[in-house]
């Protein structure tokens, strides 16, 4: 679907003035894959919220790029999102009004992290 290519591309660092191809592009299962670019589609409880929270999700992670802060408050999420982790230079972490229920260990290569925000979630477990 090209609005879901487009949503991809966004995430890379691509120049957006320009059309996206389907070449270099691959399927796999939860999302598509260019050139070595890892992104991945936005979850579920996201992408069944409408376009404008696509749109909104994937800013947020492209404005992390500067500010080293993201926000995925209230987006239902069940399970921390792997491109979370890949933002090593994140000092501000909000996850607040979601779903999950476990804090990962892996939260532990945020090493830049000065504030992480779970409340309102349903946590009952954080790794050691």
């Amino acid at each position: 679907h090209p609005a879901l290519l487009a949503l991809t591309r966004l995430c890379s660092g691509w120049d957006l003035t320009q059309p996206l191809t389907f070449e270099g592009a691959v399927a796999e299962r939860g999302g598509l894959r260019w050139q070595h670019n890892t992104w991945r589609s936005p979850p579920t409880p996201v992408r069944t919220k409408g376009t404008r929270y696509i749109f909104g999700y994937i800013k947020t992670f492209m404005d992390s790029f500067d500010s080293h802060s993201l926000s995925i408050r209230g987006y239902d999420l069940r399970h921390m999102p792997n491109e979370a982790l890949l933002l090593t230079s994140l000092t501000h972490l909000d996850l607040h009004g979601n779903f999950l229920t476990v804090c990962p260990p892996v939260i532990t290569r945020l090493h830049n992290l000065e504030m992480l925000d779970f409340d309102d979630n349903r946590i009952s477990y954080i790794h050691p």
